[in-house]
């Protein structure tokens, strides 16, 4: 069960912030799934992170810089 049903209900700005070896889902299936959204959708991969990210400074730039682009 992938639980994307939902995506093609999501019309407001979206941001995924995802390591690029997240074992739930590579950055080409999350690309692809994310592509069911509506509204904008930002995708921010880390280098090698797993799916909750450690870095908590490259989560908080990534969340700042697409806030700041709202």
């Amino acid at each position: 069960d992938l639980r994307t049903d939902h995506f093609a209900d999501i019309d407001v700005p979206t941001l995924f912030v995802s390591g690029t070896k997240d074992p739930f889902a590579s950055p080409e299936e999350l690309e692809a799934h994310a592509s069911a959204i509506s509204g904008p959708v930002e995708l921010v991969f880390l280098e090698g992170e797993p799916p909750s990210p450690r870095d908590d400074d490259a989560v908080v730039k990534a969340v700042a810089a697409w806030l700041s682009g709202r």
